[in-house]
C-alpha cells in the first residue's frame, strides 16, 4: 500500500516530467528523465535543460530531499563528470562549491550549488501540491536563475 509521502512524491515527479517534456531533446539526443532512489530521498534529473547561451544547454543533477515534503531540498547537485566548462559558466551565476553548506550533504562526483528558498522554508500544500511550493517550482526557480544570471 502506498503512503501519502509516496503519493506526493509521485505527483511531484510527474510534474517535473511534464515540465521537462516542454523542452526539445538535448544536443546529446538522449531523453530527459526524472527518477528517485528507493527511499525517495534523492531526485535525479538527467539532461536537465539550461537556457540558451549556456554550453551545453543541459546537465545531469540531483536534489536531496530527505525531509520531503516538510522541507525543500537544500541546493542542487551538478554532476561533475565532463561538465567542467559548464560548471565554470554556472559559477558566474551561483555559488558553486565542492563542499556543501547550510546543512546540505557533500556528494562525491557532484558539485553543490546554492539554490534555496529563503530560510530553507517553503509553503508546501499537501492537499493541493500545485498551489504551493514544490519540487517542480524549485527546478523552475533554478532554470530561471540560470537565465537571469546569464543575461546579467
Amino acid at each position: 500500500m502506498r503512503t501519502r509521502h509516496e503519493d506526493l512524491l509521485s505527483w511531484d515527479l510527474a510534474s517535473i516530467r511534464a515540465y521537462l517534456d516542454g523542452f526539445d531533446r538535448p544536443a546529446n539526443g538522449e531523453a530527459r528523465e526524472v527518477e528517485t532512489n528507493a527511499t525517495g530521498e534523492l531526485v535525479i534529473i538527467r539532461n536537465m535543460p539550461l537556457p540558451d547561451g549556456l554550453h551545453p544547454d543541459y546537465i545531469d543533477l540531483l536534489m536531496m530531499a530527505p525531509d520531503y515534503p516538510i522541507r525543500p531540498p537544500i541546493g542542487i547537485y551538478l554532476l561533475e563528470r565532463d561538465n567542467g566548462a559548464l560548471i565554470q559558466q554556472l559559477r558566474r551565476i551561483f555559488n558553486v562549491m565542492n563542499t556543501a553548506f547550510h546543512d546540505a550533504q557533500t556528494v562525491e562526483g557532484y558539485v553543490w550549488i546554492c539554490v534555496h528558498y529563503q530560510n530553507n522554508a517553503w509553503r508546501y500544500n499537501p492537499n493541493h501540491p500545485a498551489t504551493g511550493d514544490n519540487l517542480t517550482k524549485f527546478i523552475i526557480h533554478f532554470f530561471n536563475s540560470c537565465h537571469d544570471g546569464r543575461d546579467a
